[in-house]
C-alpha cells in the first residue's frame, strides 16, 4: 500500500539512523525504496548492508554518478508499485505512526492530494512550529530518553490536519500515480531547491489541495545534503531557482506569505 522513498547522498550513518526510525514507527508494512546518488562505494555499502540485517521490506537502487534530489527521486519513483508513495529527507526521525498518519488524510479526503507532518525546523516553512524548535537530537544517534521525548512532543499536538499552500520535500505523501501524472518535479530547478515548492503550485493550479497533519510529527535535521556544497555554489542555485520559481508562480495565492517564512528560514538557519 505504501512505498517509502528515500534518496541519499553519503551520510551513511545518517540514513541508517532515518531508516531505523522508519521501521520502528511505520504501522503499514511499507517498502523502503532507498536510493544512493553516487555515494562513496564504502558509505553505500554501509546502507547496503544495514538494510540486509533489518527486518523490512526494501528495495536498493544505486546511482554512479550525483545527480541531485530531483533526478535521485525519480529513479526511485521507478522502482515503486505501492499506491501511495512517501518522500522522506534522509536526515529526519519521523515520530511513531507517521505513515498512517499521513496516508489516512490522502485516504479520506480525495480533494487532497499531497500531505505532510509538522516539522521543527525552519526551512520546512509552513509545516515548522515553533512548539517543536527546542527539541534537539545527538547525531548519530539520539539517546532513548530524546526518543521518548520525540514521541512525546507528538502525542502532544493537536489533532487533525490544516490546509497549507505549500509543502517541503522533507516529508510528504503523495498518491504515486497522480505524482507521474503531474510530473515528478520540474527541470527547470538545479539540484535540490524549489522543485517541491513548484510541484505544490503544480496541484493548486488545478484546484486540488495540499494539507499538514498536525499531530505527525517529523524531526529534521535541516541541509545534511547540502552542506556538502560550498556555500558560493548553494547561494548560486538558491537565487537561480527562486528566479525561476518566482517568475511562474508569485502571482499564486500565499506567495508573499512564503516570501515571509522564507526571510524567517534564512534569519534562524542561514545557508
Amino acid at each position: 500500500m505504501v512505498d517509502v522513498l528515500i534518496p541519499f547522498f553519503n551520510k551513511s550513518e545518517l540514513t541508517i539512523q532515518c531508516l531505523d526510525a522508519i521501521i520502528r514507527a511505520m504501522t503499514f508494512n511499507c517498502v523502503l525504496v532507498v536510493v544512493d546518488d553516487g555515494s562513496d562505494a564504502h558509505e553505500c555499502e554501509k546502507v547496503l548492508s544495514y538494510l540486509n540485517r533489518c527486518e523490512a521490506t526494501f528495495k536498493f537502487i544505486k546511482k554512479e554518478v550525483n545527480e541531485g534530489f530531483k533526478k535521485t527521486v525519480r529513479e526511485g519513483m521507478r522502482h515503486c508499485e505501492s499506491k501511495y508513495v512517501i518522500l522522506l529527507n534522509n536526515d529526519t526521525i519521523p515520530a511513531m505512526a507517521f505513515d498512517s498518519k499521513l496516508i489516512e488524510v490522502l485516504e479520506r479526503f480525495t480533494d487532497v492530494k499531497a500531505v505532510g507532518p509538522v516539522s521543527n525546523h525552519p526551512t520546512d516553512l509552513f509545516q515548522f512550529r515553533e512548539a517543536l524548535q527546542h527539541l534537539r537530537f545527538e547525531f548519530p544517534s539520539p539517546t532513548d530518553d530524546q526518543k521518548q521525548l520525540l514521541n512525546s512532543a507528538a502525542s502532544g499536538l493537536k489533532k487533525g490536519f490544516t490546509y497549507t499552500s505549500y509543502l517541503t520535500g522533507m516529508c510528504f505523501a503523495i498518491n504515486r500515480q497522480f505524482f507521474e501524472e503531474i510530473g515528478i518535479f520540474d527541470d527547470v530547478y538545479e539540484h535540490g531547491y524549489f522543485e517541491d515548492l513548484d510541484l505544490c503550485c503544480q496541484i493548486r493550479k488545478i484546484a486540488y489541495k495540499l494539507a499538514i497533519v498536525e499531530d505527525c510529527f517529523v524531526f529534521h535535521y535541516g541541509h545534511s545534503t547540502y552542506r556538502q556544497k560550498a556555500t558560493e555554489e548553494k547561494h548560486r542555485i538558491i537565487w537561480r531557482n527562486f528566479d525561476k520559481f518566482t517568475e511562474r508562480w508569485s502571482h499564486m495565492a500565499g506567495h508573499q506569505e512564503l516570501l515571509l517564512k522564507m526571510e524567517f528560514a534564512g534569519k534562524h538557519d542561514p545557508i
